[in-house]
Formats: C-alpha cells, structure tokens, sequence
C-alpha cells in the first residue's frame, strides 16, 4: 500500500466501543480485495417503542444497533450504502453521504435487510477518482414463541404461567422440538458467513427504568440448517429466585420483570436484538402492562408502641417494600406491576383510637323510640339525640352525626350492608377532627351510649392485644365491626388504590389474610388486611398476592371450592410451599377477569419507562 492510498482511505473501524459494543479495526488499502469479516445488525427490533420496525423508521431512528465506522479521506467524496444496508445522519436515513472535506468522518450504518450471503451488503468509498469497497454482512436474530414469530413492533414476551419444571422444559432442548408452553421463547441466528460449530448468544436483561443490567446469561446455539441458521433452546421467563433456581432447569429459565428489555447479543456484532417483556401501558390488548397502586400500612402494637413485624420501623418499612416486590413477581403473570418497591406509598401508624360510632351493628333492626342517645367528643358533650320510633339505623346515625358536627367534629355517614341474620343493614359515623384525623369519642359520665329499648348504639376501637376480631361467613359483607373501624381510618378513600393493612393476627386464628372486595357490595372494598404469619411466609403461601388478587379478580371464592385441588394455583385456598409448585400460578382467565373487573384500580402507564437509547438530534451522522 502507497502512502498516498493510506492517507486516501486509511483505515475503517468500529466506533462503538462507547456504546458498550465490541471494537474491530480493518485496514483497507488502494488495492487487492475489499477485506470481508465485518458484521452488522439487522435492526428489526423497535428501541424507541413507536410501533414502527428500526429498519424500517424514516426519522429519528435509534441509535443502539448501528455500526459505527470511522472513514478518512484527502479531498472531498461519497460514502453509499449498497445491499441491505443504509447511513444515518442525524437520525436520518440515507442511501449516500457527501464528504464535502477531507480527515475523518464517524459514519452510521444500520442494517435494513439479512444477507442471504456473506458480504452481500456494502459501503461504497468513493475520494475522487478513487473507490474501494467494504463488504458487510447483516445478521439476523429472531424471536419465536411457543405461539409463533414475535415482531418486536407489535408483540412483547411473556412471563410463563407454567411450572419450570424438568418434565415440561426438557422437550424443547431440540432445536426441532416445540415448546412445552405457548409463552416458552426461544431466538433464531442467521448469520451465513460462517457455519461455525461453537455459536452462542448472549442474553442481557436490562430495567429499562435505570439501564442497570438484572441478568446476563450465555446461550448455547445449534445449528439448525447448513446456510448459517442457529436456534437457540426453548427458554421460559420467571420473576422469582425459586424459579429462577428450578432444579434440573436453571440454565433453560431466564429472570425478568415486568416491562424489562431483553437483548440478544452476539458477540462481535454492534447493538442486540431487543423485546420487552409486556407491552406499553398505552396499547391495549393483554400485553399492555398495567400498574395498580399498593398502599402498605404497617400498624404498632399500640398507640406509640413498636410495629407489629420487624425489629423496628426501619426493619417494618423494609418488610412493607419487599410485599409489593412480591406482588410485582407474581402479578406480572397477567403483565400487571405495582411500581418500584423503593418509591412505593408505606407507612408506619398508630392503631386508631375509638372514632366509630356504629348503630344497629349484627342486626340491623329499626329504633324502639324514645331512648336517648349520649356521647363526648374532643373533651366536649354533644346535644343529645332522641331516638325516632320506626327509624333505621341509618337514619338515626344521620341523627348522630348532626350532633357531632354541631359539636365541632367532621363525622361521616356510611350504610353497612345488610348480613346474614339481620334484619337490615346498619350504618357507622366515622367521627375526625377537621384536619381528618380521628377523633375519640367518649362516653358522657356514666350515662350509656343509648337507652333505646331496641336499637344498640357503640363504638368502637382497635385493640390489637387480643388480635384483630375477623369476619366469619355471614359477616363478610360487611366485616366486623373492629376491622371497619380499623378501616375507615388507616385505608383511604381513592378508589384508585389498594389498601394493605398489616396486623399482628387475627383474634381466632383463622386465617392469615383477608380482602374486601367490590363484588360483595360492602361499605369496604380494594383493602386487603395481613397478620405477621401471611407476612413470614412470604414466597411460600404467597398470602398477599392471594389475596391482592381476591381484590383483583373482585371473586371471594377459590378455585378448588368448585372444583379439584389443583395446589399450584395462587387463588388455591390452602396451599403452602416454597417451591415451583407452590402456589403462585395464574390461569389466563384469571387475568383477563382481573384486567376487566379491575378498571378502576389499574391504569394504563401513560408514559411508559423508556430504555435508554441514543437520540438522533446532534448526536449522530458525519463528524469531523
């Protein structure tokens, strides 16, 4: 080589070490065959989530799969693009760019087309009355799942609602075998350059709200034709360690969370082969992630006293988090989130204080007449209040709450719904001070809350050394009267949210959770209330998202009161097991109920966490 043609084209070399990829330098002389080896991507992916193929974007195209190169010139020239490939400038695509000087030109190359060849595609130098050729070959990798090809525009991958076990992951070690399961993935490498024995791909899981990389794991490929074609294994994504740690499977199961990116990168080629897993909040369909809003509230054992789990509220507060981490693992099954667990909405509070006032409570049965109605409230007695002969429950607690008002307090109505055995339904005044917080409520001397002869007025507090008093079957509607006073003020009144509240246990020991949902018609709807064994098993009875998906689905029952015992079932009634088969499994339905019944509490993300790509406005194209 002259010294004049190395200065004419000097040397082509990739530039996108910065971006994380691999760097390559080829020199190119005047003379002798254009040199051959360098790849580059087919961007069929969609980074920037327009619903528009790279390949196939007329502006602003993404910048994390292109091969940069570098091009030295002495004069002016042309740079083209020929064969399955085009340049980018400033986001821009384009089949030819001018050099209008000479000295060193960063050049963006985008793959548009796979070869069927090796070198099919090429970049065109042309300084003068000089031309050299640069042979490129654009490699292709594809995404399949159990249902068939995946566009990256249009689908995203799934979390698999199937056990990873040996049995149903062992058949899809063959590349011609199908897949155990529709939601199983697997990748495809065409790469005809090379039939190679040896060829692996590189998965990289990557959380698009921070770019920190979750995962990375090498896959092995096998050769699935003679003209350069790879597959991969059937692979099945999971949101957990224990399924993550399957035994006989680890290296088939790959951990995400829900709206992760997941690249395929393979070595020595610039960019990856990008699918999200769920689709942006803003589409519709069962792909699009929805979010729903946990509001976790931890209660201490009394009034300034040390919260009910944890060590200390630090401990408490580290507890609370990691639930709604719980959630997100299971709950991306339907490709629902709950938010990061670090910004999530928990607290630590005070059990509250005797503030509800509940009329007819059990029974429901209508005023005898003439009895009176006494009670004192921020230190002061309030006007008493006779009772109707004939009056509902609900009228004489209008009655009560008028007297409260008067006397200072915000007191609000609220119709209990009617339960078994009872006449009709009875009503609460929940009683606060005007900044919204309760207010106690006391009894005036010795005088009794009322002496109607027939309709009983209390109130009523939390206490929890006795444990929290529960419903039973013919209360459920409605709840006892301790957890509606526990309710009212610890839970708050967005229909948007779901409550969880954490106590120490329940006063007899039947269960470990519980959730009120819309479907019963009750006064209480989207709160779900743990005791400290639902919060200790954690990821082996999965006990809140049960019950979070009581909530959900917006169903009381389970699925074996109906029919068999299937035990890995989240919604099982009884199951208990820190393994794959636990209970954490979803059935489709079960998402579909509770993306439809659940409107209210799951909304779309209307701004969906991007992943970092480079923007094309002055950040790409021709640079001196």
């Amino acid at each position: 080589m002259t010294t004049a043609a190395a200065w004419l084209l000097g040397a082509l070399s990739l530039v996108a070490a910065a971006r994380g990829d691999v760097r390559a330098h080829v020199a190119i002389g005047s003379a002798g065959p254009a040199p051959v080896g360098l790849a580059v991507l087919f961007d069929d992916d969609d980074d920037d989530e327009d619903g528009v193929r790279d390949a196939r974007q007329n502006r602003d195209v993404p910048g994390d799969d292109l091969l940069w190169v570098e091009v030295r010139t002495r004069g002016p020239g042309w740079v083209r693009a020929r064969g399955g490939v085009r340049l980018v400038v400033d986001g821009r695509p384009t089949a030819a760019v001018r050099l209008s000087r000479g000295g060193r030109h960063l050049l963006a190359v985008q793959g548009i087309e796979p070869s069927r060849t090796a070198d099919h595609a090429r970049l065109v130098v042309e300084d003068g009355a000089r031309r050299m050729q640069v042979g490129l070959t654009v490699v292709a990798v594809r995404w399949e799942s159990g249902a068939g090809p995946l566009d990256p525009s249009r689908a995203a991958v799934r979390v698999s609602r199937a056990i990873p076990s040996l049995a149903s992951l062992a058949a899809g070690a063959s590349v011609e075998a199908p897949a155990g399961d529709a939601d199983d993935v697997r990748l495809e490498l065409v790469d005809p350059s090379t039939s190679e024995a040896g060829r692996a791909i590189v998965l990289r899981v990557r959380d698009p709200a921070s770019g920190r990389v979750r995962g990375e794991r090498t896959i092995a490929l096998h050769l699935a034709d003679p003209n350069g074609t790879w597959r991969s294994p059937w692979l099945r994504l999971v949101t957990d360690d224990v399924d993550a740690s399957a035994p006989g499977v680890s290296d088939r199961v790959l951990r995400v969370a829900l709206r992760d990116e997941v690249r395929a990168v393979v070595p020595g080629v610039p960019g990856a082969a990008s699918i999200r897993v769920g689709r942006p909040g803003r589409e519709g369909g069962p792909d699009a992630a929805m979010l729903a809003t946990l509001r976790v509230r931890v209660l201490r054992r009394w009034p300034g006293g040390p919260p009910v789990i944890g060590a200390d509220e630090a401990a408490a507060l580290r507890l609370a988090r990691e639930q709604v981490r719980i959630a997100n693992e299971v709950w991306a099954q339907c490709a629902i989130g709950f938010g990061a667990p670090e910004r999530a909405d928990v607290a630590v509070v005070d059990p509250p204080p005797a503030a509800l006032v509940s009329i007819g409570d059990g029974d429901g049965l209508p005023a005898y007449g003439g009895g009176v109605v006494r009670m004192r409230v921020g230190g002061r007695p309030i006007e008493p209040v006779t009772t109707r002969a004939g009056a509902s429950p609900l009228e004489t607690a209008v009655a009560i709450a008028r007297a409260l008002r008067r006397a200072g307090a915000a007191a609000t109505v609220v119709r209990v719904p009617r339960i078994e055995r009872a006449a009709g339904p009875s009503a609460d005044v929940v009683v606060r001070d005007r900044t919204g917080r309760p207010l106690p409520v006391e009894r005036d001397g010795d005088a009794p809350w009322s002496t109607d002869a027939r309709q009983r007025v209390e109130v009523h507090a939390v206490d929890l050394s006795d444990g929290l008093l529960e419903f039973d079957n013919g209360t459920a509607v409605a709840g006892s009267p301790e957890e509606r006073a526990l309710v009212a003020f610890v839970a708050d009144d967005d229909p948007r949210t779901l409550d969880v509240i954490v106590v120490d246990r329940f006063m007899h020991g039947t269960r470990q959770g519980e959730a009120f949902i819309a479907a019963d018609g009750g006064s209480i709807t989207n709160v779900v209330i743990l005791d400290r064994n639902g919060i200790h098993q954690q990821r082996q009875a999965w006990t809140q998202s049960h019950e979070i998906g009581h909530v959900l689905i917006d169903h009381p029952f389970h699925p074996d009161d109906v029919g068999p015992d299937r035990p890995h079932l989240l919604m099982d009634s009884d199951s208990s097991l820190g393994l794959v088969t636990g209970p954490k499994r979803l059935e489709r339905a079960e998402c579909a109920r509770a993306r439809h019944r659940s409107a209210a509490l799951l909304f779309r993300r209307p701004d969906p966490a991007a992943v970092p790509f480079e923007n094309a406005r002055g950040s790409w194209g021709v640079r001196a």
